[in-house]
């Protein structure tokens, strides 16, 4: 199905003929492409035209559909000129959201071209932020709550979320981060009954979470952590402090760097066999590596490392003394300091593994002082750091 997609995309942004490329003298000039068309998964309806924009290495701020979309795209040298094609469409002839969610009604795809090359663009190495305002019609159906309401892409098998948070300014939209271009849609998360609705369980040599699935143990999918022959993780999970200290995972086990590694909220263990136990992974420094500095700074008030990527010392906490009670309190969680930022409302420190920040001044949410632990694995997953099939969730294990 998606190369049949691409075939058609493609032949839509085919080059000019041959006659075309060379006119006679007195030829008018050749007319440039026309914006590129669309290839939607079969079944699927379009509403209205495509509305297109350009994005450049250098990044900006790109309306599209009229303002019904704003897409933020931080500076990226790696990244080629691209095209992004907006495409709204009929969320009546989508596929059908799993148990537990309810499909919103502005739903559209995001379509990027490579603008030198007129090829699809399957992924972006930094994330691109999609600025999506709900509309009346899917604020009702989230009973006016926005915590229950999330953004969707489709996976070729489900729904997964979107990471997104609530913008700073009216929390009234959602700012989220993505990757990945697709097929998109405002998902409802239902009432969950938590005397009816099991949000986790035991399973065979560990247990399986909801919790972490992007939308709040809606769903119904989740990600196990299990004790087996090529790790003990589960045990290792409890040892390092389990739900209270890692949070809910966040993705399935994966190999990183040639070892057994799953991601958590607040971490990421992976299994040593010659020490016999879990490290936490150096998230941010990887994430660093990885070309996310640009982005963590603009899109998450989270600052850069420096140049030479070396740690400091709990000296460089001195601005923010909230921060550095709380880097105290388990430094271990969060390795050395890196680098600190002063973004104004916010305080900002990094670490090897995981961030601090803390609010400068009072807020309808939170009172100044108060200090906001970093989620460092979900940070790497809208980074996409962590691989596409061990990120999206799945059904607990056959009993």
């Amino acid at each position: 199905m998606r190369h049949a997609a691409w075939l058609v995309l493609l032949i839509a942004l085919a080059l000019p003929s041959a006659s075309a490329a060379q006119p006679a003298p007195t030829s008018p000039p050749t007319p440039s492409p026309a914006p590129p068309s669309v290839a939607l998964i079969a079944g699927v309806q379009p509403i209205g035209a495509p509305s297109v924009a350009s994005v450049s290495p250098s990044g900006g701020q790109l309306a599209l559909a009229d303002g019904e979309l704003t897409v933020q795209a931080v500076a990226d040298p790696s990244r080629p000129p691209v095209t992004l094609v907006y495409q709204g469409v009929d969320a009546r002839s989508l596929p059908a959201a799993q148990g537990g969610l309810s499909l919103g009604f502005s739903a559209f795809q995001l379509s990027g071209v490579n603008t030198d090359a007129y090829a699809l663009v399957p992924t972006f190495n930094v994330p691109i932020d999609l600025v999506f305002k709900p509309s009346a019609s899917d604020l009702a159906l989230a009973l006016d709550r926005l915590d229950r309401l999330y953004l969707g892409s489709w996976n070729g098998s489900s729904w997964v979320a979107v990471p997104c948070s609530p913008d700073a300014p009216t929390r009234s939209m959602l700012v989220c981060s993505t990757t990945m271009p697709g097929l998109f849609v405002p998902l409802i998360v239902l009432p969950i009954n938590p005397q009816i609705d099991r949000l986790d369980m035991d399973v065979a040599g560990g247990h399986f979470y909801t919790q972490g699935n992007g939308f709040g143990g809606g769903g119904g999918l989740g990600y196990t952590v299990l004790d087996d022959g090529d790790a003990p993780m589960w045990s290792e999970f409890q040892r390092q402090g389990s739900v209270s200290r890692l949070g809910y995972p966040v993705t399935g086990r994966f190999l990183y760097g040639g070892a057994v590694t799953q991601a958590f909220q607040n971490g990421a263990l992976q299994w040593m066999p010659g020490l016999g136990q879990t490290v936490l992974l150096n998230i941010l420094d990887e994430l660093h590596t990885h070309g996310s500095d640009v982005w963590l700074n603009a899109a998450q008030q989270i600052p850069p490392a420096p140049a030479n990527g070396q740690p400091a010392d709990p000296s460089i906490l001195a601005p923010f003394p909230t921060v550095l009670a709380a880097y105290q309190a388990d430094p271990d969680l969060y390795g050395l300091p890196v680098s600190v930022k002063d973004y104004g409302q916010i305080g900002s420190a990094r670490f090897q593994r995981s961030t601090l920040q803390v609010w400068q001044q009072d807020q309808p949410f939170a009172s100044a002082g108060t200090v906001i632990p970093g989620t460092p694995g979900e940070l790497a997953k809208a980074a996409g750091l962590w691989p596409l099939d061990a990120a999206t969730p799945g059904p607990p294990p056959a009993s």
